[in-house]
């Protein structure tokens, strides 16, 4: 069941309703359709946010290349490291570079800080909370902001 957040940011409400153009947010999920996948998704219709799921790493990629995808949750199974590891390895390679969010019902400090070491953005513990799932998008969207605005700044 999907709960709306009691409160959200204004910056994030903002963005919610309308303010999008300069950024909207525009992700891939990939796993398979369960009801934890349904979950994300009601969280994200609520902010008004796309969210596709795509069952391997390969459409995901074309997808990403081609939509502009802004950020990537990859679905952790027990021990399977070299899944996620591989699909965050695929994500680093695009030219624009989407956050890599990695999620997972086993999720502890350390496969936390195996995720940031290795480059990926964050892990979101599932069940999903819907408050900690707009914190880390929101997040991974202002970063993603800021490196463009450096990017730009050492073009121009």
């Amino acid at each position: 069941m999907c709960v709306q957040p009691a409160y959200v940011m204004p910056s994030i409400r903002a963005s919610a309703n309308g303010l999008r153009e300069q950024f909207s947010i525009r992700a891939v999920f990939i796993g398979s359709n369960d009801a934890d996948y349904q979950h994300l998704r009601c969280i994200f219709r609520m902010m008004k946010w796309k969210l596709a799921r795509v069952p391997a790493l390969r459409p995901a990629l074309r997808k990403a290349t081609i939509e502009g995808t802004t950020h990537f949750f990859y679905k952790h199974v027990a021990g399977d490291n070299r899944g996620w590891i591989e699909a965050l390895n695929a994500v680093r390679s695009l030219p624009h570079m989407p956050a890599f969010i990695l999620t997972s019902r086993l999720a502890d400090e350390q496969l936390w800080a195996e995720v940031l070491n290795r480059g990926g953005y964050d892990l979101l513990i599932q069940p999903y909370d819907s408050m900690e799932v707009t914190r880390v998008v929101e997040a991974a969207r202002r970063h993603s902001l800021q490196q463009n605005v450096a990017l730009s700044a050492l073009a121009g």
